[in-house]
């Protein structure tokens, strides 16, 4: 199975760009892949740690992903 890792938006209307995201796991759960979704594994943890830390564990996981 390929891991897909789901991106888009996350700050601004937060809760709409988190249910889009999750809308494209499913498309990629249901077409036989696995998705990698950070929008739902850390959704609205934002305050608890600094931007950086967010995104290099962002890259950490896109570098694990097949697509």
């Amino acid at each position: 199975m390929k891991v897909i890792y789901i991106c888009g938006p996350y700050r601004g209307r937060r809760l709409a760009n988190v249910l889009r995201a999750r809308r494209a796991a499913l498309f990629v759960w249901r077409c036989g892949g696995v998705a990698l979704c950070p929008h739902l594994n850390t959704a609205f943890f934002d305050r608890h740690a600094p931007d950086e830390t967010w995104l290099t564990g962002d890259l950490v996981l896109m570098a694990r992903c097949d697509a």
